[in-house]
């Protein structure tokens, strides 16, 4: 004789949904701090960096600084980057555009996923669109590079979010 008590299969249904929702909250991608330099060489072309030191001298007097919102969650120290990454603007064949560049897992374990939102400007400072370059599987010490066309009009980039998990 099998005895069920009545409302069990809502009970089950609702320890499911608490732990789906503990497990997605534990999954979720946290946001990374990262202070972003800027810097114009002579032919024009815009640089970014998250490493200063890779900043030729005679151009280190003309950077321009940038921060991240940093996830309070995460608590890391500002001298401690797990994702380093430089990219800048390239315009190639045709008149297309690219944002060409790496990103490199500074940890000793894997990254499996790391997101850079990157808006676009016009000469005007007008946004022109909002791209995503990403890496997937990232090595500890390994370099990813990455190439992602943009809008031809785009002067200038600003990194909105850098996500990893």
């Amino acid at each position: 004789m099998v005895i069920r008590r009545k409302g069990g299969n809502w009970l089950d249904l609702i320890l499911m949904v608490q732990l789906m929702i503990c497990f997605s909250l534990l999954l979720s991608p946290a946001s990374a701090y990262a202070e972003i330099y800027k810097w114009v060489d002579e032919k024009g072309s815009i640089h970014f960096t998250e490493d200063p030191s890779t900043i030729p001298e005679k151009y280190r007097e003309n950077i321009q600084r940038r921060s991240l919102e940093e996830d309070r969650t995460l608590e890391k120290s500002k001298s401690s980057k797990p994702l380093l990454f430089e990219f800048t603007i390239k315009t190639e064949y045709l008149g297309l555009k690219y944002i060409v560049g790496h990103m490199v897992n500074n940890t000793n374990s894997l990254i499996r996923s790391a997101d850079m939102e990157v808006n676009c400007y016009d000469e005007n400072g007008v946004q022109i669109e909002s791209v995503t370059v990403f890496s997937r599987n990232l090595e500890p010490g390994v370099k990813s590079e990455f190439r992602r066309i943009i809008d031809r009009r785009t002067k200038n980039l600003k990194v909105m979010k850098l996500s990893y998990y």
